[in-house]
């Protein structure tokens, strides 16, 4: 994490947003359709880089409803069930500071609502 650190650029780079006003690591959170789960290193490298955002910048809670969103959707897709033990579900707890639980419940309620 030292070495994340102690790169400005890098530093700097994750506080950049897109037009949609999401950081890159909201952006993979929300855009990336792999959910296999991640190999241990790039796992404690992502923990690291939301660290390291979170210090940085505010969370935008305004964006937690995108992801939400977005993660539904790509469940949708791949016909997956969303649970705790989706480390997507775990990861986007974690960026947003949100009980797991409580990420689940808003994934499912919103693909409830679109199957209805």
């Amino acid at each position: 994490m030292m070495l994340f650190e102690s790169n400005e650029a890098l530093r700097d780079g994750l506080c950049q947003r897109d037009q949609q006003n999401l950081t890159p690591i909201e952006a993979y959170l929300c855009a990336n359709k792999n959910f296999a789960p991640l190999a241990d290193h790039e796992l404690t490298a992502l923990l690291a880089l939301i660290e390291i955002e979170s210090k940085q910048q505010e969370v935008d809670q305004t964006n937690y409803s995108l992801c939400m969103q977005a993660a539904s959707k790509l469940c949708r897709e791949q016909a997956l069930l969303t649970n705790p033990e989706l480390q997507r579900v775990m990861l986007i707890a974690t960026y947003y500071t949100t009980p797991i639980k409580q990420v689940v419940s808003d994934i499912n309620q919103i693909t409830e609502y679109i199957r209805h």
